[in-house]
């Protein structure tokens, strides 16, 4: 289709299809909602069409500043299943070395997930992709997925993987680290996704430890081609969960363009609304306890609310009530010598709390994550191929958990409401909180209003107590890198980075009618700092046949200040005895790591290579865990060592691969997280050694692509990181009491129990298959298998509310004996069952009836319905299995169906 005319700019054919296309749109979606709400029952859906008609103003807006003739191209959905599937030498990656190099010359253990893969099985975010990838675990945990590398699941998870949004980093700055897959709701934009499995840190620093996921944009590397589009203009209608009472909608929109030869523009944007319910039961499970909101569905049934949010600023004075509804979008303008944009991808979703002291399923528990920047990039320049970035980055994280006065706390007679109160407001650390006036300092607790907490009074303010906290996290970032020396045999490159970051974090509590009753004593955490590191890699390639990698990177941070706040002010705390006010505060507390990394690579023939490698990556303790830890202790670094061998075996005129991976991971230290003292300190070590068999072959000239790949994990974690739990409870005499900072001795932290090496917390088996077949007319299937096996883990036994005779592990020096009796002192052993599910995708284009450029999907997850159970964090406290078929586990969602439209001009 020709959008313009040779002699000038005729913009009325492209209004027209403007229009034409969102009308269209909102009327489909409108057709589709009518429909679920009629089979729906007490479950609204609110559509909103401003998003569409706002895209829609913006492509004729920006449209209408065209001067140019010249064309940039982007390759359609059959297009891209018609191309010739690319080898490992014909597919460039730039992760492992930060170089443009070969798939099968990299230095490292790495996955790529192309477009055409996205579109044979239609992954709908990156957690869904990420599932696919070998010795990576997908599982759900309430509100989010997380994704576990090489067998590696602790509350830290989302904290030892790097992601990367072309190059850029994802993971929040400074404070905490976390980045969560699944908040990339939408792939259309996404032109292929490199994994790496095993260490980072050579070249990325800080959290690249278990893994680096980098995400590559179709505009951040364009193709350009002769024709005679100069727009291309993608939208898309998304019903990504349909079912009883469930409806949730996903509306996408892009459109690229190129004004001149060097300058192009993209825009991308996507908006998710709607909501779930969700079954938290078993058919076998009676839940005695149920909140009044579960009630109404049943027990064991949760409505999830997903959406879009987004926030800049959170005051000091409790009055935030949350952010925008604002959708995720990515916004690049290309030109010969830089690049300049902005992305912001967010996630907000109702919380499913799985614990005994919140009110489950009450819709105002919420999680929000947002990650996103604003940058300037420089493109290789000169023969050094200098290039660089700028950007100022913004991650937001929120939650609001709901305690009810009208359900009580199990075998109590208290409500939630008090429960929490009792929790918040009368417990003996939180009694020690003050405030500093001046040279004076005023307690803060004895100044709250009592008669707010009452439950009478609560009922007339919504029936209960909110609990919240909004974090935001602002830096300015600035990396290079430069190709300093080459020549035939030896390329050295360098690069650096540095970050300035501040982090605020308030919390307090409010009614369910969000009105502000006071900030919570615990405190929230505000700090500052910044850190930086330089690195350098040689590659040498003495004869064809080898090349040597080693790299070694410096990284060096420094945490200025970390204090806990009451609205941004200082917490004292007051010791009686030396009568002293101490504040809750570290300042000044640096750390400096040396990672190096080698790798060599040998091609014993054109269809056979191995590689060996070694390599560190460390995590450098966050301000959020060092304001936490027990006086006097130092924050170092936790450092991960791997060891590697690959050999990969091509056949079929390299249209077929077998890959075989071995690695042994070992960690000096692990910083463990107790819930009940709100503290951290460092535990044992873990290690886990690990063997992958991976193995696709395309056949029919491409039509037909079949792959599988399977792991067994040797995993070993530390028996002792279940220390605090037990012992928070059991206290035993003896042991070497250390007071928390604020505490003042009140809540202690024991010496570790004896480290004994245990398979914990994720599966030590995972098997995944998929075939698919891109037939004629468009049409396109695609199958996919999942399957993981047990997972064993381990929680204090007098933690498990709900279960009967739980089988009991006793730890006595160095033997662990298992004991059937019921022993409060000591673990219960959970085993998490075996899962296996099927994904079905179908693709039908508009060819088959004359339609060019639109297509429809189909996409059936877990396919048969099995049941799917997911591991939860073991370390977490108060999991309850009244609401929960155990508390270390949590079902999937069953059978989940997507249904779209797309067309692109």
């Amino acid at each position: 289709m020709k959008l313009f005319s040779d002699k000038g700019n005729d913009y009325c054919q492209f209004c027209k299809i403007i229009y034409q296309s969102a009308f269209g749109i909102a009327k489909i979606c409108s057709i589709l909602i009518i429909f679920v709400r009629n089979k729906s029952r007490n479950f609204a859906v609110k559509h909103k069409t401003t998003f569409n008609f706002f895209c829609g103003f913006l492509v004729f807006y920006t449209l209408a500043c065209a001067q140019d003739t010249t064309y940039w191209y982007i390759p359609s959905v059959e297009e891209v299943l018609k191309q010739e599937r690319q080898t490992d030498e014909e597919i460039k990656v730039t992760t492992a070395s930060r170089l443009k190099e070969n798939l099968s010359d990299a230095p490292a253990s790495i996955t790529v997930i192309t477009r055409e893969d996205i579109e044979r099985h239609g992954y709908r975010n990156l957690a869904e992709l990420l599932a696919r990838v070998p010795e990576v675990y997908t599982h759900f945990t309430g509100n989010n997925f997380d994704t576990d590398f090489r067998g590696f699941f602790t509350n830290n998870t989302r904290r030892n993987v790097l992601f990367l949004y072309n190059g850029h980093r994802l993971n929040e700055r400074f404070h905490f680290g976390d980045f969560y897959a699944d908040v990339i709701g939408d792939l259309n934009n996404v032109e292929r996704v490199e994994i790496i499995r095993g260490p980072g840190g050579a070249l990325y620093g800080s959290v690249a430890v278990q893994g680096v996921v980098n995400i590559i944009t179709k505009n951040a590397e364009p193709r350009f081609e002769n024709s005679e589009q100069k727009v291309r203009l993608f939208q898309s209608v998304v019903v990504e969960e349909l079912g009883r009472n469930s409806l949730v909608q996903r509306n996408t929109f892009g459109f690229v363009m190129r004004f001149s030869k060097n300058t192009n523009l993209s825009i991308n944007a996507y908006q998710v609304s709607g909501g779930l319910l969700f079954d938290t039961k078993t058919g076998n499970t009676v839940r005695p306890w149920q909140s009044q909101f579960t009630r109404q569905d049943g027990a064991g049934m949760a409505r999830m609310q997903m959406r879009n949010q987004l926030y800049t600023y959170v005051p000091n004075d409790g009055s935030f009530r949350g952010g925008i509804t604002f959708p995720s979008f990515d916004v690049r303008l290309n030109t010969r010598y830089f690049s300049a944009g902005a992305f912001m991808h967010s996630r907000a979703v109702t919380w499913v709390h799985p614990k005994e002291n919140h009110t489950f399923n009450y819709p105002s528990n919420d999680r929000q994550w947002s990650f996103g920047a604003a940058y300037a990039e420089l493109k290789p320049i000169t023969k050094m191929q200098i290039s660089g970035r700028i950007s100022y980055n913004l991650s937001t994280n929120r939650e609001i958990s709901d305690m009810s006065s009208n359900d009580f706390f199990p075998n109590t007679t208290l409500s939630l409401a008090q429960n929490a109160y009792r929790n918040f407001y009368t417990g003996a650390g939180n009694l020690n909180r003050y405030l500093r006036r001046g040279e004076d300092f005023v307690q803060y607790v004895p100044s709250l209003d009592l008669s707010k907490f009452a439950d009478s009074t609560l009922n007339r303010n919504g029936g209960g107590l909110n609990s919240n906290y909004a974090g935001v996290t602002k830096s300015f970032g600035a990396e290079f890198q430069l190709l300093p020396y080459q020549n035939e045999k030896i390329t050295i490159t360098a690069g650096g980075n540095l970050e300035i970051a501040d982090y605020k974090n308030i919390q307090w509590v409010s009614t369910r009618q969000g009105q502000y009753i006071a900030h919570r004593p615990s405190g929230g955490i505000t700090d500052y700092g910044w850190y930086y590191g330089l690195w350098v890699q040689a590659i040498y390639t003495p004869f064809p046949k080898l090349t040597l990698t080693a790299g070694l990177r410096y990284d060096y941070q420094m945490i200025e200040n970390v204090y806990r706040n009451i609205a941004n002010e200082v917490i004292y705390t007051f010791n009686a005895q030396t009568n002293v006010f101490t504040p809750f505060q570290v300042r000044n507390k640096f750390d400096e790591n040396f990672t190096p990394r080698f790798a060599l690579n040998y091609r014993f023939s054109e269809n056979t290579n191995i590689r060996l490698i070694y390599a560190q990556a460390f995590r450098a303790v966050p301000p959020q865990e060092v304001i936490r830890l027990p006086f006097g202790t130092p924050a170092r670094s936790e450092i991960t060592r791997n060891y590697e061998l690959i050999v990969k075996q091509y056949f079929a005129k390299k249209r077929g691969s077998i890959t075989f991976n071995a690695f042994h991971l070992e960690n000096n230290r692990l910083y463990q997280f107790n819930p009940a003292t709100q503290s951290f300190n460092a535990g044992s070590a873990w290690r886990n050694t690990g063997i992958t068999l991976a193995a696709q072959h395309q056949l029919l000239d491409n039509k037909l692509l079949i792959w599988a790949n399977g792991s067994y994990f040797f995993i070993r974690r530390p028996s002792d990181a279940f220390a605090f739990m037990r012992d928070w409870k059991n206290p035993r005499p003896g042991t070497g009491i250390v007071g928390t900072i604020g505490s003042g001795g009140v809540a202690p932290i024991y010496d570790p129990l004896p480290n004994q090496y245990l398979p914990l917390d994720s599966p030590q088996h995972l098997f995944k298959a998929g075939i698919s077949y891109a037939a004629s007319k468009g049409f396109t299937i695609g199958i996919e298998q999942y399957w993981n096996g047990e997972i064993q883990t381990l929680a204090p036994a007098n933690n498990n509310v709900g279960d009967l005779n739980p089988a009991i592990l006793i730890v006595q020096g160095n033997q662990v004996i298992e004991n059937t009796q019921l022993n409060p002192n000591n673990y219960t052993i959970h085993r998490v069952p075996a899962s296996q599910y099927f994904n079905l995708y179908l693709r039908q284009s508009g060819r088959m009836v004359g339609i060019k450029n639109i297509f429809v999907e189909l996409k059936v997850n877990n396919l048969f319905n099995t049941t799917v159970w997911n591991v939860l964090n073991a370390d977490a406290q108060s999991w309850n299995s009244n609401l929960y078929y155990k508390p270390n586990q949590i079902p999937d969602f069953g059978r989940r169906y997507l249904v779209s439209l797309n067309y692109s001009f």
